[in-house]
């Protein structure tokens, strides 16, 4: 029974393959594309809950927050290096910025205005594994460097911190619907969010 499951999978792959064999005419692809601000809100939120001065626990209660993020903002280019392989680079930014409230000095209470800017730049590969005339799915994987800069305004002076992390996307599923100008979206964890929607444009 085990044998013949993976048969069945493994059927599946090499027609699946067999999709990619030829080299796309345009072997070029410029994508602008737009997801959800994951990372900049897990820094930030790492950064108020544990990473901070002690005064962040003794904000009074109920502590007032209010804040907004900005989506991720991604430019991204790839070659067709094989028929089933692009070779590209990524590069994005992404923000969150937060108004709370927090115990200071003499028992008063203080505004806070705490913002969080995220950039990254990627070198990424994809993995293309099935196409037709309008429809392509892949896969991919990026790595490449991060620069997360929080900033806190309030009296006296304000803090200011900028961290340089690695960065990471995955990508588990990533569709091209069209021809020369199309749509394209991803699903998968990492700098660019969890969901990745936007469009390109073939050379």
């Amino acid at each position: 029974m085990k044998k013949q499951f993976f048969l069945v999978i493994l059927a599946i792959v090499t027609a699946m393959s067999a999709s990619a064999v030829e080299m796309p005419e345009k072997r070029h692809r410029l994508e602008l594309t737009f997801g959800d601000p994951m990372a900049v809100t897990m820094s930030q939120m790492f950064y108020l809950c544990g990473c901070g001065p002690e005064e962040y626990f003794n904000a009074p209660e109920p502590s007032e927050r209010h804040g907004f993020a900005l989506p991720t903002f991604n430019l991204s280019y790839h070659y067709a290096a094989l028929p089933w392989l692009e070779v590209g680079a990524s590069a994005g930014a992404t923000g969150t910025f937060t108004r709370y409230y927090r115990r200071a000095p003499m028992n008063t209470v203080e505004e806070v205005l705490f913002g969080s800017r995220y950039a990254y730049l990627m070198g990424d590969l994809r993995f293309t594994y099935w196409r037709n005339d309008i429809a392509t799915l892949y896969s991919s994987l990026g790595l490449g460097i991060c620069f997360d800069y929080h900033d806190e305004d309030h009296k006296p002076l304000g803090t200011r911190q900028l961290t340089v992390l690695p960065g990471v996307q995955l990508a588990v599923l990533g569709w091209q619907v069209g021809r020369k100008v199309y749509w394209v979206g991803e699903i998968g964890v990492g700098q660019k969010g969890f969901i990745n929607v936007g469009v390109g444009v073939r050379m």
